[in-house]
């Protein structure tokens, strides 16, 4: 039985280590989001590997998420949330891995090109962090749920101590019937201690939740 598995979208089997493991996926990794929330209900949730599984891990990008100018891509985060919420109330659990925060921190400044000062980026993500949140929140709240905030730094998963407390707070938040919203805690992240990009944090999210190492597939399909 497959013990966890990384889908790429419109691949209905279960991925572990490069072998295909049979359609049932207690866990799915979805890492791009699809253009219609009309094409994911009908093509994607209803493939067995999703309605087989318990807890799916989703990933969206910036470009999605925010227009150039840092503006919040409000049409498409809409329709993200309307996607999850529809899950969520399937009876699975959802994880959503988000990137954005110093996007629309610029957009929140009118900032239109993107600073190479860390410290620049780092306001800037504090600021964006906050409206990002808060526009998750509200959205699905419409639909009656409760959104909780983890960020994240690459020193959680390399010290142990760390990693337990974060394991540890997935599976409370999702005992709650929360939605965990995660991204890099970039405010403060430093060479050091970062991911790099939001497909590794995903990847690394998923193994937390409970996807064996080297299950994760990225899907890099623009949207």
């Amino acid at each position: 039985m497959c013990q966890g598995a990384g889908l790429v979208l419109g691949d209905p089997v279960c991925i572990r280590d490069g072998n295909s493991l049979g359609r049932a996926a207690p866990l799915t990794v979805f890492t791009s989001f699809p253009k219609t929330v009309n094409k994911f209900i009908k093509q994607e949730y209803h493939m067995s590997s999703l309605a087989n599984a318990k807890r799916v891990v989703f990933k969206v990008g910036t470009s999605t998420l925010t227009y150039a100018g840092g503006g919040i891509n409000i049409r498409r985060v809409e329709k993200l949330v309307k996607a999850l919420s529809d899950l969520k109330n399937s009876g699975k659990e959802v994880i959503l891995v988000t990137s954005g925060a110093i996007s629309v921190g610029m957009g929140v400044l009118g900032i239109k090109d993107r600073p190479g000062e860390t410290r620049k980026k780092q306001a800037l993500a504090a600021i964006g962090q906050l409206e990002l949140m808060d526009f998750y929140s509200r959205l699905f709240s419409d639909y009656n749920h409760t959104v909780a905030q983890l960020l994240l730094t690459k020193d959680v998963v390399d010290n142990s101590v760390l990693k337990k407390n974060a394991v540890n707070t997935f599976e409370t938040i999702l005992t709650f019937g929360a939605v965990p919203i995660v991204n890099e805690n970039d405010s403060i992240s430093a060479e050091q201690i970062e991911f790099g990009d939001n497909d590794t944090l995903s990847a690394i999210v998923a193994k937390l939740v409970g996807v064996p190492a080297g299950a994760v597939q990225r899907h890099r399909r623009t949207v």
